[in-house]
């Protein structure tokens, strides 16, 4: 299996700069200082130029990759001090306007990590607010948001067939309303719809009296405390595993003080997910 890495850059042409030749011996420099001592025609085989274009009368665009079989440089730290060398030394090169890198399979596997970690933070999490709405509302499993003013990542395509929809839809998939949320929506379980007359209207239409209907005003949403302490202690945390979230998402590169904050993060909040069952446990 190789890694491949994709740039493009704009670079000045001139007759004593030959790209190419400097990149390679660029790599061949930081390999043999990594003790990885490879011959310069072998490097030249894993560099590839995709398409390369003049665009001003002393300017050129490149786009090349670097294609490092898995044994010759695996992913790992030996991998990521050399491409974080030849990035440096591209973005800092005195001929070379601007650099993008596109495809990077070493990025990929570095974002694969945190993938697993925040696919297992959310299901977890999403396990808990499941619980909470559930032993909240105690019925319509599938509307456990109807007093919340978040509006779902999946709308019905029918109206007038909604509740039939979302059942069909959440239930085939074994899933409910929070498995369709933004990940920020996870933070504004606080945030409670507005009474509109048709509301109120139904609630008249539901009770037997005006205390009845009373309490169904000022009982929406989420009242134990302990769950309310929960949702409200998980805020914080969740900004900087969204921020990670993000990287993994849009295929970019997290900077080194977004993954500071997300590792401090993610070890608080697992803590705070195992908390929350303990205390169950203790009852």
């Amino acid at each position: 299996m190789d890694n491949k890495i994709v740039y493009q850059l704009i670079f000045e042409k001139s007759a004593d700069f030959n790209l190419e030749e400097e990149i390679i011996n660029k790599i061949k420099e930081d390999l043999d200082y990594a003790g990885l001592n490879l011959e310069k025609d072998l490097i030249s085989d894993y560099l590839s130029v995709i398409y390369i274009k003049d665009i001003r009368e002393n300017k050129s665009i490149i786009c090349f990759s670097l294609e490092f079989p898995e044994e010759i440089l695996p992913n790992g730290d030996i991998a990521n001090r050399v491409l974080e060398q030849l990035n440096d030394w591209l973005k800092n090169h005195e001929k070379i306007g601007f650099v993008f890198k596109y495809k990077d399979d070493y990025l990929f596997d570095n974002l694969n990590k945190y993938y697993k970690e925040i696919f297992d933070i959310e299901m977890d999490l999403r396990t808990i607010i499941g619980f909470i709405f559930i032993d909240t509302y105690g019925d319509d499993f599938y509307n456990l948001l109807r007093d919340f003013d978040i509006k779902l990542k999946y709308e019905p395509k029918n109206k007038g067939e909604k509740d039939r929809e979302l059942k069909k839809r959440f239930g085939d998939n074994l899933e409910n309303e929070f498995f369709y949320l933004l990940f920020p929506d996870y933070q504004n379980f606080s945030r409670i719809k507005s009474i509109k007359i048709e509301d109120i209207i139904s609630f008249l239409g539901g009770s037997r009296d005006f205390k009845e209907m009373q309490g169904k005003v000022n009982n929406r949403g989420i009242k134990k405390e302990e769950y309310v302490d929960f949702l409200s202690s998980i805020k914080e945390d969740l900004d900087s595993i969204e921020n990670i979230r993000n990287c993994v998402a849009h295929n970019r590169t997290p900077a080194n003080e977004e993954v500071e904050s997300y590792e401090n993060s993610k070890i608080k909040i697992e803590q705070k997910l195992k908390d929350f069952w303990q205390s169950f446990q203790n009852i």
